[in-house]
């Protein structure tokens, strides 16, 4: 364990981590999805105060939202993009996602959380 897999597991907070699952077909026969809890990790959730704080994370075009977050997830997180995290009673979408690396070893992952309305 590094020493930011430490800090996420002694500051983070526990997060819920849901993947989208096909369920079936619709009757034109389009999938049907759902989303299903993928896990439950500690994770360092962020506010997203300005652009050096997502790093060199690409996003998609627009602008940074005011419920933006950046989430540091240990290495062998199972969270991917386009997921979702609940964290705090919200759920935020995974819009990018990169491991950090020294080497050829994952270190920690950053996410990128935009919070989903509705």
């Amino acid at each position: 364990m590094n020493s930011v897999e430490e800090l996420i597991e002694l500051r983070g907070d526990t997060v819920k981590i849901y993947g989208r699952e096909q369920i079936g077909v619709d009757e034109y026969g389009r999938p049907r999805y759902q989303w299903s809890l993928k896990a439950e990790e500690k994770a360092l959730i962020q506010h997203v105060r300005r652009y050096a704080a997502v790093g060199e994370l690409i996003l998609p075009a627009g602008e940074l939202q005011k419920n933006d977050r950046v989430g540091y997830f240990k290495a062998d997180s199972l969270v991917s993009e386009d997921d979702q995290v609940e964290w705090m009673g919200y759920r935020y979408e995974v819009v990018a996602l990169q491991p950090r690396t020294l080497g050829d070893r994952v270190l920690f992952k950053v996410a990128y959380l935009r919070r989903i309305i509705g």
